[in-house]
């Protein structure tokens, strides 16, 4: 009698060798969800930068660090599919290039020749000679730098824009698709499933030693990001209940009031499930923020230095006006970056996919 695969690998492999549609925004929700995690970011944010104390925490994450990780989540499962559907490295490169370089050579350039001459405390003459100043459009690149001179100084916080840091992450994990996305369809799972577990291997040891230092903050992330590819090309569409969703995310709420060191490992499984689950709902409110457009991403790059901004100009004021002021500044900002920048620059993206 021949021997026949688990039912269960079997449909697995076979879900995951197929191509899937494009995902239609007007028909979900994750430009909602990721707009609402940018403006967490900032809401988290707002605390450290005015001095206010640590960021509230919600299921063992600083609010602003759980926003974070569900953008990766989100990015894992929309990129994964977007190379599913139309793979290709030239193809793939080109395209992410163009969503992440416009809108962020754009804020580094006019951080550097716009903003820091402005808040600087130095005169123009020595910020412009400074090697500091220049080394900072490095960030173009996602190489980040924190500082400019004399820029902010006096701020609980002197760095200029600390939400640049996810960015160059970011680009490591479209390296990681690419190599995933070159191996066998029916190997890709398990590609993405040894991708999770070398990030988190990386997390746990530098959590216990010296090693890897840098690699703390990225790790995690990397893993959200890998289980949200794996759930896009690995679990069947019937798969995503809000039940179920429901039921990780309180199991993952007990475990995290139970044993608070089990929070991160909980959350790698709990919330992409949650965050893709929700990202399917198709709602009245979300496809007409589709239609709008995806300020997400510039709502996010913007975000820390419009605070720094609002800081410097009003000095101490409520938190919640601060937060206030910030988001709306942010938001507009980013439906900017949207329509000068961002949408242009995804159009040459669409017309070289014909």
């Amino acid at each position: 009698m021949p021997i026949t695969p688990n039912p269960t690998v079997a449909a697995i492999l076979e879900i995951a060798s197929k191509r899937e549609a494009p995902i239609d925004r007007t028909r979900n929700s994750f430009d909602a969800i990721r707009l609402a995690a940018a403006m967490t970011v900032i809401v988290g944010h707002a605390f450290v930068l005015t001095g206010s104390g640590p960021a509230p925490v919600v299921l063992g994450f600083p609010i602003h660090s759980l926003a974070v990780a569900v953008f990766f989540a989100t990015s894992g499962y929309l990129i994964a599919g977007s190379w599913e559907t139309r793979p290709g490295i030239v193809r793939f490169v080109r395209h992410r290039a163009l969503r992440i370089f416009p809108a962020l050579v754009a804020v580094v350039l006019i951080t550097v020749f716009v903003i820091g001459p402005l808040f600087t405390t130095r005169d123009l003459a020595t910020y412009v000679t400074s090697a500091q100043t220049w080394t900072y459009l490095q960030g173009m690149t996602t190489l980040v730098q924190y500082e400019l001179p004399g820029v902010f100084v006096g701020h609980p916080r002197a760095v200029v824009n600390g939400s640049l840091w996810s960015l160059g992450v970011e680009l490591v994990c479209y390296a990681a698709v690419i190599l995933v996305g070159l191996t066998p369809p029916r190997a890709r799972s398990l590609g993405y499933l040894a991708l999770g577990l070398l990030a988190a291997t990386i997390f746990f040891v530098t959590a216990a030693t010296t090693l890897f230092p840098g690699f703390a903050d990225a790790a995690p992330a990397i893993v959200f990001f890998a289980v949200g590819a794996l759930l896009r090309i690995a679990v069947p569409e019937s798969a995503y209940r809000r039940r179920t969703a429901a039921l990780a995310l309180s199991v993952w709420a007990i475990a995290t009031a139970l044993w608070p060191e089990a929070a991160i490992p909980f959350a790698w499984l709990a919330l992409p499930y949650c965050v893709v689950t929700c990202g399917r709902v198709r709602t009245p409110a979300s496809k007409t923020l589709a239609r709008m457009g995806d300020v997400s991403y510039g709502t996010y790059l913007w975000g820390f230095l419009v605070q720094q901004i609002v800081i410097a100009i009003l000095g101490p004021i409520p938190l919640i006006v601060n937060i206030g002021i910030v988001l709306v500044g942010s938001v507009a900002l980013g439906w900017l970056s949207w329509i000068l920048i961002e949408r242009p620059a995804l159009s040459i993206k669409n017309r070289s996919s014909r």
